[in-house]
């Protein structure tokens, strides 16, 4: 019951953040976007949407790019809430730790949403992954209609250990909850079952 009520808090507490920023006409923490070549590497098999994580080599004590990329739904979503896990030794770039907010980069699919957000959980964290040692960024944000796109949803910024020895590989996923959404304007719910069900995760390398 706990596990439950920490989940709906926090979540809750994200997506108020979200509608106010919505309310307000903001772009999020950047309203830059990438280059139009950026791609994906997700590969759709059947034109449902594919979302992955992107995998990447630094050397210790620098900070790792980790990019949330979806195929397979060109104009066809218009909100996202994802929970992506990592190791609790990996250290989030944050740029208000009082609001838990996390710097991040909105990307090319992104380009018309209406208002974007990332929020870190390190405390209060269900048994699941508390157990496991890992942390969570919840990434949410909105669209007027279907105007979501295919690439490179967002890119946040996690540095790795100062000691991490070479060969280390931190693995990213995702920690699926009944609060989280991958949705069309239509809300359809096999669209968000097949998102959800080809999720595929990244990792991070020590050089």
């Amino acid at each position: 019951m706990k596990r439950k009520s920490n989940i709906m808090k926090f979540t809750a507490l994200a997506l108020s953040l979200l509608m106010v920023l919505c309310s307000c006409g903001d772009k999020g923490n950047s309203g830059r976007t990438q280059s139009s070549g950026e791609s994906s590497q997700a590969v759709s098999e059947d034109g449902g949407p594919v979302i992955s994580l992107s995998s990447t080599e630094v050397s210790a004590g620098q900070m790792a790019e980790v990019t949330l990329s979806v195929k397979g739904a060109q104009q066809k979503w218009n909100m996202c809430g994802i929970h992506i896990t990592f190791p609790e030794e990996l250290e989030i770039e944050m740029i208000d730790e009082e609001e838990r907010l996390a710097k991040f980069l909105r990307g090319s699919a992104s380009e018309y949403a209406t208002a974007s957000l990332a929020m870190s959980w390190t405390d209060e964290l269900p048994e699941e992954l508390a157990g496991e040692k890992l942390h969570s960024v919840f990434f949410t944000e909105m669209f007027d209609g279907n105007t979501g796109l295919d690439g490179d949803i967002c890119t946040i910024y996690l540095k790795v250990p100062e000691d991490a020895q070479s060969g280390t590989v931190y693995p990213l996923s995702y920690y699926n909850t009944e609060t989280d959404i991958f949705s069309n304007a239509e809300q359809n719910t096999a669209f968000q079952d097949y998102a959800f069900s080809h999720m595929q995760d990244g990792s991070i390398t020590v050089k």
